[in-house]
């Protein structure tokens, strides 16, 4: 079963009470909440909050949306305490800081053992970590992708997103490939100009869902044309219709 939801990083510029009001508004039944754009690292009491809030309105908390890369510059352990305060079940974590084809052997491994570590402290606390599916990552391609999963063995997920580098075989493929590891979807529409209505996605978007399990996922929307309100409203519309929800 998916379910309709937004990536907050949608509205960097609104504080986060509105942007809840937005989702709530819209009838969509989740929220990733983002790091740095609507909760700083270390404010676990305001992560509290709103979690708890969110949670009173009647949403889901999807998602913690960190941005931790494995072998980063940043520590992991502030995002976690966030994410735990939230109450979020899943912390996104970036493969890396390189395209797959620019990393070495041995720099892979060292990435997969700090993989191994942050999952070790998110199980620690319930959570699960899942990457982040996007260029000049471990996550840039699809065999990239299913090499580190199948690698970790279980140990952590991936998040999935249309690649428009790919072909639509490709893209299709690269979600088939996943599927056993996949959590959730961010849901958006580019052309060859840039952002677009979801609405001229329909078709595509159909395909994906389609190739799916019948797994408990969110579709969650992002990358909304203009960074427009109106036009949110309108792709939420079009996702809930392709969901079934009403």
């Amino acid at each position: 079963m998916i379910y309709s939801g937004l990536v907050s990083a949608t509205f960097k510029t609104l504080d986060w009470k509105d942007v809840l009001s937005l989702v709530r508004e819209a009838g969509l039944k989740g929220i990733e909440w983002s790091e740095n754009h609507h909760v700083a690292l270390g404010d676990s009491k305001k992560a509290k909050e709103m979690g708890d809030r969110t949670r009173d309105e009647g949403i889901e908390v999807v998602e913690y949306g960190s941005y931790y890369r494995l072998l980063g510059s940043l520590p992991f352990e502030p995002s976690l305490e966030n994410a735990k305060a939230m109450k979020a079940p899943l912390i996104r974590v970036w493969a890396g800081e390189k395209g797959s084809k620019d990393v070495t052997s041995s720099e892979r491994e060292a990435l997969l053992e700090d993989a191994r570590r942050i999952s070790r402290l998110s199980r620690d606390e319930g959570i699960d970590i899942a990457f982040e599916w996007h260029k000049n990552t471990l996550t840039d391609s699809n065999l990239s992708a299913l090499s580190l999963l199948d690698e970790l063995s279980g140990e952590a997920y991936t998040l999935w997103q249309p690649n428009y580098l790919m072909s639509d075989e490709e893209r299709l493929n690269g979600l088939i490939s996943v599927n056993t590891y996949l959590k959730n979807l961010h849901a958006f529409h580019w052309d060859k100009t840039g952002r677009r209505p979801l609405s001229e996605g329909v078709q595509e978007w159909k395909s994906y869902f389609g190739v799916l399990d019948d797994s408990e996922r969110y579709a969650l929307i992002e990358f909304v044309m203009n960074d427009s309100v109106d036009q949110f409203r309108e792709d939420a519309s079009t996702l809930k219709r392709l969901l079934g929800e009403k």
